[in-house]
Order: C-alpha cells, then structure tokens, then sequence
C-alpha cells in the first residue's frame, strides 16, 4: 500500500479516537444532533424540525439469486448499505446582531471533509445517544422571503459510510496468555511436592449488548510469535505471521480494515490464508466466548479488545 495510504488510515484512526472520546458531551436534549463541535436542535440559535433517517433501517444490498426453472429466487445473504440522515430545521439567533457570525459558525461546521474522514455523529432519541461515523454530503440554507429576518430554514444531510449506530461508551477487555511452564516434577522428590505455577485461562466471554455484528479493536502486545484470536461462538479467526517484541504492539481494526505495527507500519499482508476476513470479524450479538492463542510467548503477552455495543 502507498505511504498516502498508510498515513490516511493512521489519520483517521487518530481523528476518530479523538472525536469518539469527547462526543455527545454537548447534547443535553431529545432531538440534538452534535457534529464536530456544533450542537444543531439546541433551541437558541438552531430548532429542529425532524430527523431522517436514524431509526430507519438504512437500504439492504440484497444477494437473493433468481432461479432458473421455479418461481422466486435462492437466498442470498443480506447487508445494510450507508446510513443517510438528514437534519431539517430552522437557524435563528437570539438576536440579529449574532447572525453573520452564528451563520458562519454554522457553515464551518458543516462543510465538506478535508479528504475521506468521517466524523462522529451523536443524536439522541429519546433518552438515548448513539454515535456513528460519517461527513456533510448536502447543506441546504435557501434565501426565501424570511431569510434574515425570521430565521432560514435549514436542510444538513451526512452519509455514514458504516451504517451501525454505536454506543458512546467503550468496552474494554484484556485476554493474557498463559505463563510459559514446564510439565512435570523435579526428581528426587522432596515433600511438601510443588506443582509449579497455576495456569491462568486465555480465554474469556464478551458482550455486544447490540443487534448486529460489532466490530472490534485488538491490540496484541509481544513478546509472542504468530498470535490469533478465535471467536468460538462465530467459528471466526484473526491470525497474523508476525513475531512481536517486548515493546511491540500489533493494532488491529476490523471496522477500517487496518492493521498497524506500533501504531505505524502497515501489516495487513501478515493476516494469515486461514483468518476470517478483517471486515467480518467482530463480536456477534450477545455473548461470545474468545481465545487467544500463539505459537511461543512470553507472559507479559496478551491482547487488548476494545469494541462499543451496535445497533442498526
């Protein structure tokens, strides 16, 4: 992959743990909508008149097959295309001297993105927030007869290129590997016997508290050679070809598809024949129960799965 390539998607890891950190702090109402430091619906400067396209299932990519010699088709699998939501409302400072000013605020805010990032995107419905990712695609303020005297009737619509809404707060787990010890007793035999260090799991059970398939973020932390994580209730499989350091780090993002060595170096091409694809893999609805394992280890070795609960 080229080196623009290479530092877009570090970009916007970076950006959207920045932006995803702080987001909804600004909503304090049913009906807001924050996007990138601006808090459209808040009742002073901008009223909301609806909201489009958030409780909507987004358009569904059918694979269903027709069939050749019966009536109806062969099923195929299902997949949500882009979320579209689109915000209609009304601009109209407390007083007309903050026009000029709150109308640029408002244009700044939303124009389009620098190059392909996407934004954190908060709403609330009633009493719940929900965060996705997406960029201004429309922005429509006509100059009808009331414009700048009563106000301008505002149209914003973002596209979200991932349509799963998700939870602001992030979960957080930690799988180790097992200490490295050796089987057996240590002849002559001396009494009281040791039986060496208890071996701890590697594996655990993770909750997306969702309604569709929740992508995840591993950090596989060395020393370790060939470290994979298997999701035993998906029957899926993210192995990498990699020998990872003491100091090492192997981050792996299955919602932009981007594994980076220590945060930098692309090492997409070290996913093993026999791994799920990156952008399937993630945490199904409900429990699902997680094992890390590798080839050798050491046993500060372990990986971290950050992931938010996702609806559609």
């Amino acid at each position: 992959m080229e080196d623009s390539g290479k530092r877009g998607w570090i970009l916007m890891a970076l950006m959207e743990l920045m932006m995803a950190a702080q987001a909804g702090e600004m909503i304090t109402g049913n009906g807001q909508l924050e996007y990138r430091g601006y808090l459209l619906g808040d009742d002073e400067t901008t009223f909301m008149d609806s909201i489009t396209g958030w409780d909507d299932l987004p358009g569904i990519e059918s694979a269903n097959t027709s069939r050749s010699n019966s009536h109806g088709a062969w099923v195929g699998r299902k997949l949500a295309g882009q979320r579209v939501i689109t915000w209609n409302g009304r601009f109209s400072p407390t007083h007309p001297s903050l026009w000029e000013a709150e109308l640029r605020r408002l244009r700044e805010a939303f124009n389009l993105p620098l190059d392909t990032e996407e934004y954190a995107i908060v709403i609330q419905s009633i009493g719940e927030k929900r965060l996705c990712f997406g960029a201004v695609v429309a922005r429509s303020i006509p100059m009808d007869k009331s414009y700048g005297y009563y106000g301008a009737n505002v149209a914003i619509q973002f596209e979200c290129s991932d349509p799963r809404r998700y939870s602001l707060n992030e979960n957080n787990w930690t799988l180790e590997l097992p200490p490295v010890v050796e089987n057996g007793l240590e002849y002559p035999l001396e009494y009281p016997l040791d039986y060496g260090i208890e071996v701890t799991s590697n594996e655990g059970t993770l909750i997306n508290d969702g309604d569709v398939i929740s992508p995840v973020t591993l950090i596989f932390n060395g020393p370790v050679m060939r470290p994979a994580l298997l999701n035993k209730t998906a029957n899926t499989k993210l192995e990498f070809d990699i020998v990872l350091g003491a100091d090492e780090t192997l981050e792996v993002n299955t919602r932009t598809g981007s594994v980076l060595l220590n945060g930098v170096a692309d090492r997409l091409y070290t996913r093993t024949a026999n791994s799920a694809p990156l952008l399937s893999f993630g945490l199904m609805p409900g429990y699902n129960e997680m094992v890390i394992t590798a080839e050798e280890w050491d046993s500060s070795a372990a990986v971290g799965v950050s992931w938010r609960d996702a609806t559609l």
